[in-house]
């Protein structure tokens, strides 16, 4: 099945409806950047501040999370459903976990700097997602498109 998803100036981008039963949560649409370098897939903390999750009422990661931004503080979020619209309808692929990534703030004042890149964070598509389902990137350069193929 062909799964949508955009060519931009950032990458691959692909837009899903996110559904967290377990916190009341039904087809919020998320944008993800396609990461094939990020092990895990994750929400930003912006991001779950939005659905209204606090992270930091999760349990902890033990696995530490090493980003562009420096080294994250990982919570985990159990049993999600990510539903991709596609050529043929929208598929739904089930999550066991998805992570929220939180750029730690450094002690003494805040800088604007730091506040930016917190909330410019992306969501991330990463490789457990992309293996769990076999999923396989197309990119077209000569018109600037992307698809999201899954068996």
């Amino acid at each position: 099945m062909r799964l949508f998803a955009q060519l931009t100036e950032k990458g691959v981008s692909a837009t899903a409806a996110l559904a967290i039963p377990g916190r009341g949560i039904f087809g919020q649409t998320v944008k993800f950047i396609v990461d094939t370098g990020a092990d895990i897939t994750s929400l930003s903390e912006f991001e779950a501040m939005k659905l209204g999750i606090d992270p930091r009422s999760l349990p902890a990661s033990r696995k530490q999370t090493i980003t562009g931004g420096g080294v994250a503080e990982t919570y985990v979020l159990a049993e999600a459903m990510l539903i991709f619209p596609g050529e043929s309808g929208a598929r739904e692929f089930h999550m066991d976990f998805l992570h929220i990534l939180c750029i730690p703030r450094r002690k003494g004042a805040r800088t604007e700097r730091e506040d930016r890149i917190r909330l410019a964070f992306p969501n991330l598509l990463g490789r457990d997602f992309l293996k769990k389902y076999r999923i396989n990137l197309v990119a077209n350069f000569s018109d600037n498109s992307a698809c999201m193929d899954a068996p």
